[in-house]
């Protein structure tokens, strides 16, 4: 990233298409261009499968890392609401996404052999975040249509 920020003069001399391209317009075309997968991510919320969600949730975090990048280019009353429901979004789908993970710990208990009662313990506490994870996808999902619904800043 530093080396990149550092050549990044010299590209700007060297490519035309970008000296011809004021950096709002480059910035609106790249937002316009990451929430389109985010969007097609989000088409089918409803029966998103674990590695579906779990795409979602790379593309979620891509196009926060994004606006925030590009943030002062535009009205902070416009990017912050639309950036704090972007983290927002992003931490349910990563909650989710650790809960599914977190299966693999009781597999690895059992395989190693731990004994059944750390198996027993894993099931536990697996099944208590299973139980808050289908809750926490509900909410995922209501908070996606209202990130849909709300104006684009870049727009």
């Amino acid at each position: 990233l530093l080396l990149s920020l550092a050549l990044w003069p010299a590209v700007l001399e060297t490519d035309a298409s970008l000296q011809q391209k004021p950096i709002e317009d480059y910035a609106k075309q790249a937002l316009k261009r990451r929430w389109k997968k985010v969007a097609k991510c989000g088409r089918a919320i409803e029966h998103l499968e674990p590695d579906e969600k779990h795409k979602m949730r790379r593309s979620l975090k891509k196009l926060r890392y994004m606006t925030e990048f590009f943030a002062p280019i535009f009205a902070v009353k416009d990017v912050k609401p639309f950036a704090k429901q972007l983290k927002t979004l992003q931490d349910v789908f990563g909650y989710v996404n650790d809960v599914r993970m977190a299966e693999q710990l009781r597999t690895i208990a059992i395989e190693r052999n731990e004994g059944p009662a750390c198996a027993q313990a894993a099931g536990v506490v697996l099944g208590i975040h299973e139980k808050k994870a289908a809750e926490t996808w509900m909410h995922a999902q209501e908070e996606w249509r209202r990130l849909k619904a709300r104006d684009r800043f870049w727009q």
